[in-house]
């Protein structure tokens, strides 16, 4: 239903939330008070993010062809897409419908597998990640991540492992910060443009 606003769901904000608790139980921050903070930040970041887009909208027009990126391939798409919800509704589609309980199944029983099988090599994970696009371009880091967290557990065992863990959620913090602050100064001078 939101495929006109975010398309692939990216704008999915239940991992950076999820993202804040764990860094705040690694670091033994209060729970309670990273909730405080992560509540009102979803609140600000959704009506933020809502008025953005709606005065681009307005001010660009939502179905124009522009050149560049997104704008020329994905927003006439998205568009047209709620176009044909409203022209010619359908009912339920279910094969797509199938196809989604399937996908659901298969998780499950990954997820089972590997919470009961120690050394089971699949993990649920994969097998979301490996129906996205963006496993194409991020593969290698998967792989490093992979292959560094084999190491570390092979060679320096489970202590060696849990010490380094804070480096690598330092590492998702900075996934998460820097983009923002690249966002935030593109905006300020314009650069987007």
């Amino acid at each position: 239903m939101l495929y006109w606003i975010n398309r692939d769901d990216r704008g999915q904000p239940m991992a950076h939330q999820l993202s804040a608790f764990k860094i705040a139980q690694v670091s033994h921050a209060n729970m309670r008070g990273v909730g405080r903070l992560v509540l009102p930040a979803f609140v600000v970041g959704c009506v933020t993010c809502l008025l953005a887009y709606l005065s681009w909208a307005y001010r660009i027009g939502e179905d124009q062809f522009l050149s560049g990126g997104w704008r020329e391939a994905a927003a006439p798409l998205a568009t047209s897409r709620i176009r044909n919800w409203v022209d010619a509704p359908k009912g339920p589609q279910w094969t797509e419908i199938g196809y989604m309980a399937v996908g659901g199944a298969v998780t499950l029983i990954l997820a089972k597998l590997n919470y009961t099988l120690i050394g089971f090599p699949f993990h649920p994970i994969g097998f979301a990640l490996a129906m996205c696009f963006a496993v194409e371009y991020n593969w290698p880091a998967f792989l490093a991540m992979w292959l560094l967290k084999l190491i570390l557990l092979r060679y320096g065992g489970r202590s060696l492992y849990l010490r380094c863990a804070p480096v690598f959620l330092g590492l998702v913090l900075g996934g998460f910060v820097v983009p923002m602050v690249w966002g935030f100064v593109a905006w300020l001078f314009e650069w987007y443009q």
